[in-house]
């Protein structure tokens, strides 16, 4: 890893800038988004970035935090946080870091399944988060602990939220107050992979096992370490509903969720009706939860034609959809106030 590049780019992203406001709606944090500057030959971040922040103003999304999405040992479009901090920093009155989904996320899967931890692996995961807390990234992540593949060329990734390279992570999170922002789908006793996820890609294995269990171990390990349960809403299992989030907000204080809503998508049909808006279940249950939910699109802002970047549109302005339907206290806090306390954006000077 480039570690200079990360040195040069610290000083842009830790300065504050006032952002755009609106009197009828909540200004909008989306703090789960995707810049890909990379094209066949080259790479344009700086192109990328305003590219987001057009899309961006189309929605009224007034911040977004950019990070790298989980990616494997030996993936060919690696790419993390050293590519793109210097080229975007000059944005950084409307985007800001989370770092850790390519370099961190790989070096997870490096290690055993079991046993301890390689001391080297060890070291360079306190040596890479110490580096990114330099840096100015307000999290950890896109790490993941259960990530289905949906074509050949998209990874599928399973580690047990217990490992102890994530116990270590939750333990570096709370020494550096950076929460880690986790992928993972809900399994509730083990059951075999759902045919279609198997039809999409044979890399999905056949059988996939319980990982709550595992996962409320992890929130239990320090509870000062904060986990953002990224992409509530977006569920490919069928397991992670209203009740399943109640009940873990429940038991784990440090729990907190991102919201992604993507009508027309198989994973969001337990919050989509038949008429194709959101359900009122769905809406009364994130009502209900306001304090420990925030906007995270999951939107790539790709300058490369990717299905992913197809959907980039549908996805922030669906998020727009759901909070005209909350209450405006609630709208509030999960668009804006949320994001600024969990990822501490104002204590950082990133938003006034």
């Amino acid at each position: 890893m480039a570690m200079r590049h990360l040195a040069i780019a610290a000083i842009g992203w830790l300065s504050a800038a006032a952002l755009p406001t609106s009197a009828q709606t909540p200004p909008i944090i989306d703090t789960h988004m995707h810049v890909d500057g990379r094209l066949a030959r080259e790479t344009d971040w700086a192109r990328a970035a305003r590219l987001a922040l057009e899309r961006m103003d189309q929605v009224g999304i007034a911040f977004g935090l950019v990070l790298p999405p989980p990616q494997p040992p030996g993936f060919a479009d690696f790419w993390e946080c050293d590519e793109y901090a210097r080229p975007l920093a000059p944005y950084r009155a409307r985007l800001g870091l989370i770092c850790g989904g390519g370099s961190i996320n790989r070096l997870i899967y490096r290690t055993e399944e079991d046993g301890p931890l390689d001391p080297a692996i060890t070291a360079r995961l306190d040596e890479l988060v110490g580096v990114y807390a330099g840096l100015g990234a307000v999290a950890i992540g896109e790490l993941t602990a259960q990530h289905f593949s949906f074509e050949p060329r998209h990874p599928y990734l399973g580690r047990s939220p217990d490992h102890p390279a994530f116990l270590r992570l939750a333990d570096l999170a709370a020494r550096h107050r950076l929460p880690l922002v986790l992928h993972m789908e809900a399994v509730r006793g083990g059951f075999a992979t759902p045919q279609g996820l198997r039809r999409l890609s044979n890399l999905n294995p056949e059988r996939i096992g319980d990982n709550l269990a595992a996962f409320e171990r992890l929130l239990a390990h320090n509870r000062e370490a904060t986990i953002v349960w990224a992409h509530y809403g977006w569920d490919n299992t069928g397991q992670r509903d209203a009740g399943l989030m109640a009940e873990l907000f429940a038991r784990h204080p440090n729990l907190m969720a991102d919201l992604k809503i993507q009508p027309g998508s198989p994973a969001a049909r337990a919050i989509v009706d038949p008429g194709g808006g959101l359900r009122a279940d769905f809406v009364a249950a994130v009502e209900a939860m306001a304090e420990r939910l925030m906007i995270g699109s999951d939107a790539f802002h790709a300058l490369r034609d990717t299905p992913a970047s197809r959907q980039t549109e549908r996805l922030t302005g669906a998020t727009r959809l759901l909070l005209e339907r909350l209450s405006p206290a609630a709208a509030r806090q999960i668009a804006y106030d949320n994001a600024v306390r969990i990822y501490r954006l104002r204590e950082r000077g990133l938003v006034p």
